[in-house]
């Protein structure tokens, strides 16, 4: 799950966009940055990504690659406003490329055919057709640029992460779209995750209706491990390579932690770290997707390490036997 968040009441990769922040002065010919979380789900990404939201340059998107598809289900945003129907989100549709929220399925079909892992071999041996390489251009520069323009922001996270539909996601938006990425491989224990999995925790859009945890627990281990190990590999095909963050690092120094960020991003993260040491409230933005902590309006950060107390350890011993060569390269003793 993550932290816990307590309520408490050879381009040049970039996109260049006539921007009107909050407060009406148009900015022209700004940057957008996408700060791409990576890794597994379950580690922590949604915590992160909202942590990241406090600095004033940044937006948190969520789990942007999945926004075609909750326009299709019609999901809520973490506003607790339907997608469609949230001030935020029907902005950036309105301004994005026509016919890609018209359509959604379709459109969502065609991203998944790009970014999916079934597509990686293809997309690090640059083997897609130029016409489709051309088309996801078009569509991700749309997208990014129209969620830069409404939210007057420079820096723009995507926690999409490196799942099976999204594994080539953060390659395809540096190679194909052009965008400028910086790519953050998010890792956490496998006995973290798996416990997580066993209680059946995550994002509500995919709760199953049968839970099994013994079965949660091995398919999270073999998820876990394949997921990190693919991750690795594309890290090394990106210009910049991915920043990796442990989070059991982010839980027990946060701030060594988003200083380390904010170096690789470009962002000056003090006055992120100083709300987070003065214990003050953390704003969610318009997140889609991710851990329903996001629907929570006043948070507050907290480490979740529960598993250390209670996961027994005959499933402690599996986990390290079976993820033990991944687990190993990653910094797990």
């Amino acid at each position: 799950m993550g932290p816990i968040l307590l309520s408490s009441s050879g381009r040049s990769g970039v996109v260049r966009e006539r921007v009107s922040p909050p407060g009406g002065s148009a900015l022209t010919d700004r940057t957008c940055t996408v700060i791409y979380i990576a890794g597994y789900g379950r580690s922590g990404s949604t915590v992160l990504d909202i942590l990241l939201n406090q600095h004033p340059e940044v937006l948190s998107g969520g789990e942007v690659g999945q926004l075609y598809r909750w326009l299709r289900a019609g999901e809520t945003c973490a506003c607790q406003v339907p997608i469609r129907e949230c001030s935020f989100w029907r902005a950036v549709c309105a301004e994005h490329a026509a016919g890609s929220v018209d359509d959604p399925p379709r459109t969502e079909s065609f991203q998944r055919s790009i970014e999916s892992l079934r597509n990686l071999p293809a997309l690090l041996l640059s083997l897609n057709r130029k016409d489709r390489q051309e088309a996801y251009r078009r569509q991700m520069r749309s997208l990014f640029g129209s969620l830069a323009h409404v939210s007057g922001k420079r820096w723009i996270v995507d926690s999409s992460k490196s799942t099976r539909p999204y594994m080539g996601r953060a390659l395809a938006l540096e190679r194909y779209a052009g965008l400028d990425v910086r790519a953050i491989h998010l890792v956490r224990d496998p006995c973290g995750v798996g416990w997580s999995a066993m209680r059946g925790e995550g994002s509500p859009e995919w709760e199953r209706p049968v839970h099994r945890p013994r079965a949660r627990f091995g398919r999270a281990l073999a998820s876990w491990t394949m997921t990190n190990a693919l991750t690795c590999m594309t890290a090394r095909h990106l210009r910049r390579g991915a920043l990796r963050v442990r989070y059991e690092d982010l839980c027990a120094a946060p701030g060594t932690v988003l200083e380390r960020i904010g170096e690789f991003v470009g962002l000056d993260m003090s006055a992120v770290i100083r709300t987070m040491e003065h214990g003050e409230r953390l704003r969610v933005g318009h997140n889609v997707g991710g851990n329903r902590v996001r629907f929570h309006g006043g948070l507050m950060f907290r480490p979740d390490e529960e598993w250390r107390d209670k996961l027994p350890g005959a499933y402690r011993r599996a986990a390290r036997i079976a993820t033990w060569p991944v687990r190993r390269g990653l910094g797990y003793p």
